[in-house]
Order: C-alpha cells, then structure tokens, then sequence
C-alpha cells in the first residue's frame, strides 16, 4: 500500500529517516522496533536542520523496514558480557572484552571479542545455535591489526568443526576499521550446529582478530 510520509508522522507519531549515516548503522537499531527512524534534514556540514513544514512525498514503508531483517545471535553484540558464548584462550586470556585500546573502538555497544592479540595463541569463542530457513547467512563485523607477514597467523570459522572461512592475520591484511563478512550456511539451514570464531597466533610478532554483532541475514 502506498502511504504519504507527512500523514505518517501526524496520525501514528512515527518517523523515517533517509540520511546516510542513519541507515548504515540501522542493524545496530533494535529489532523488535519496527519504526527506528526518523524524517530530518541535515545541511553540508551535518547539522540537523527543521524540516520545511511543507515537505510531502511517498514511498512504500516495507522497504525501509527490510533495513532491519537481522536476527542477532544470542548476545551477538557481546554487550551482555560472557553470556551465551563459549570462550577459549590458551594463554588464559579474557577473550569478549571492553577495555579495548582507544584506536580500536567496538562496531556497537562497549563489547567486543579479542581474538589473538599475543603470540603462540590460539584463542576462539563459540556457541550452539540453529540455523533458521530464509537467514541462513551469517553475517559478523571484523578488524584485522597485525604486525606479522602473510602465510602463518590465521582467522578462521569453523561450523561442526568445519573450516567455512579463513584469512591470514598479518599486516597485508591489516583492515584499519571493521569490516562487515557474510557467509552462506545454507546447507545448515533448519540445523543445530557449533559455530567457532578462532584465531591462531605463532611465536612472534602479533596478529589480533577482533569481531563483533555477529547476526544471522537473509538467504533468499
């Protein structure tokens, strides 16, 4: 059904918002929230600006509401702490952390899972969890910060003690900043299965692997 944006706003006090910034960062947005945004106007320089009184247009509300089809994991955003994740370190470090170096800052929240990040490690975190028919893919946000060569740190996902994906951790492959990765388990569709995020580390010259809002997408 095609809606008018202005009688929105009135009758249901809902609002939408089209900027960019908003809508990058929508799958931080809590999904039970089925109206997260609101109509403003920004000038040049980013400062919001009252919109005209006589702003009036149409779109089909659906669409705008797709930006939030993610089905989060079980504290996915790490913002509940230890909870819901199994966590292993081999030097016995604290592995979903928030005393993070200022240059790192977390996708979302305070929390984060540190992977690597000394040397002769080997460190990961996982969990049981089904993987739903239609969001089969998982969708994770990840930061490489490396000082090692390509070709013997690594990061990998495994699923049922699987290798899904890997990446070498060195400083070719340094990524400055998150970075969002999806893979596709649509062959675990409608499964229980062990998900493992891990990271292997050598005796020299450090690589960590850092990850965040891990979240299930749709496949189809």
């Amino acid at each position: 059904m095609r809606i008018t944006v202005i009688y929105l706003v009135v009758l249901c006090v809902i609002s939408l918002s089209f900027t960019t910034n908003t809508l990058a960062r929508s799958n931080t947005l809590p999904i039970d929230d089925p109206f997260p945004y609101r109509l403003e106007q920004f000038d040049r320089h980013s400062n919001s600006v009252p919109a005209h009184p006589a702003l009036s247009f149409q779109t089909y509300l659906p669409v705008i509401l797709n930006a939030s089809m993610v089905l989060l994991f079980p504290n996915g955003n790490f913002e509940l702490g230890h909870q819901d994740w199994v966590e292993f370190s081999w030097q016995g470090m604290e592995i979903i952390y928030t005393d993070l170096p200022e240059e790192t800052p977390p996708f979302d929240g305070s929390w984060v899972a540190w992977l690597g990040g000394i040397d002769d490690e080997i460190s990961w975190i996982a969990q049981d969890i089904t993987v739903q028919v239609g969001y089969s893919n998982v969708a994770y946000w990840y930061w490489v910060d490396s000082i090692d060569n390509c070709g013997v740190d690594v990061g990998q996902v495994l699923v049922e003690s699987q290798v899904v994906d890997e990446m070498w951790l060195c400083s070719d492959n340094n990524t400055y900043g998150w970075v969002n990765k999806t893979l596709n388990l649509s062959s675990f569709a409608g499964h229980k299965v062990y998900i493992q995020f891990r990271a292997i580390t050598d005796e020299a010259d450090y690589s960590s692997l850092f990850i965040d809002y891990v979240s299930f997408q749709p496949s189809g």
